[in-house]
């Protein structure tokens, strides 16, 4: 680099020579998945469900349980364990379940931004 009449480093090289500032190789593509956790087994063991009584692990729910959902208060049916350490919520449709600041869908286990 040079500096210019005033003290201030300028992008002008000598000829010839290509500036390294200027070569820049291209960045990722940045996609949604990711940024979100990926849930597709279902809800990871040690998430945090909002519940009727706080929020729980998703492992210390038991059929019964009032959960916060996107349409209100359902009540849980049951728990499936699809893969190791992953829970999927059993309600008598699907819903969505909020959970460390994600939204879940109960069937898919598929979470979405918040």
């Amino acid at each position: 680099m040079s500096s210019d009449d005033q003290g201030r480093d300028s992008d002008r090289t000598p000829k010839g020579m290509m500036n390294p500032r200027t070569q820049r190789t291209p960045r990722k593509r940045l996609c949604i998945k990711d940024i979100l956790p990926s849930y597709e087994d279902g809800i990871a063991l040690g998430t945090h469900v909002l519940t009727a009584d706080g929020t729980l692990p998703v492992e210390y729910l038991e059929a019964g349980d009032r959960i916060v959902t996107r349409s209100g208060l359902r009540t849980l049916r049951g728990i499936d364990t699809p893969a190791p350490r992953m829970f999927k919520l059993v309600f008598d449709r699907a819903e969505i379940v909020f959970a460390d600041g994600f939204q879940f869908d109960s069937k898919s286990g598929k979470a979405f931004a918040a």
